[in-house]
């Protein structure tokens, strides 16, 4: 789920020329030309930053235990997320 918000998040950044270079770059830049901008709800950045979270220690860390449970809860909010930056990218 973090993948895919990753990288039509980073499709919307290209799309309105804005450069990162990392993961972290991602996130900052989402947040701020997005989420502090208002043009897109604080809870889809509150989303990928817990995301961003989930990957650095699934990647990183020496365990990561999410439950089928969070992980069914997370999905339609992922959805929702997607579906969201899709349609801003189509207008």
């Amino acid at each position: 789920m973090y993948y895919a918000s990753f990288h039509i998040i980073s499709a919307l950044l290209v799309q309105e020329k804005i450069r990162t270079g990392s993961h972290q770059g991602v996130k900052i830049q989402f947040s701020k030309h997005f989420i502090k901008t208002d043009k897109i709800d604080s809870a889809h950045g509150k989303l990928f930053a817990q995301l961003f979270s989930m990957r650095q220690k699934g990647d990183y860390g020496d365990f990561l235990d999410i439950s089928p449970v969070e992980a069914k809860d997370l999905y339609p909010k992922v959805e929702s997320l997607i579906n969201l930056i899709d349609s801003y990218l189509k207008s």
